[in-house]
């Protein structure tokens, strides 16, 4: 993705540049040029994210010069989304075995951006 000044007298430059500039050499703020467009069936898949997750899949459509395990590392210090991936199949599995309706769970409860939590 390509960023341009706020004040519109610089070049276009990568993510990477405007993060490592901060200010455009003009004194504006590096924006995107043009924001990205999320179908309803994007947005809808990110409900069953964590917050993490979700935040690294929203920057990495702006930051396209950095990988998601790059915006992972240098934002949440972890070293991959498997981290994350991990714990959520793990809770996926066990939902399936003690759930009557793994869309409605009784038993185990998500809580978004903390973790998870057990229901009696």
């Amino acid at each position: 993705m390509l960023f341009v000044s706020t004040r519109g007298k610089t070049d276009l430059v990568c993510s990477a540049h405007a993060i490592t500039r901060g200010l455009a050499d003009d004194g504006g703020l590096f924006v995107p040029q043009k924001f990205p467009e999320l179908s309803l069936g994007e947005i809808v898949s990110m409900r069953s994210m964590t917050y993490k997750e979700r935040a690294v899949a929203i920057l990495s459509l702006f930051l396209t010069d950095y990988t998601k395990e790059e915006l992972f590392k240098e934002i949440w210090d972890m070293d991959s989304i498997g981290d994350i991936a991990t714990v959520t199949v793990h809770i996926k599995k066990i939902r399936e075995k003690i759930e009557l309706d793994t869309s409605k769970p009784q038993y185990i409860e998500t809580i978004w951006g903390v973790g998870y939590r057990f229901k009696l």
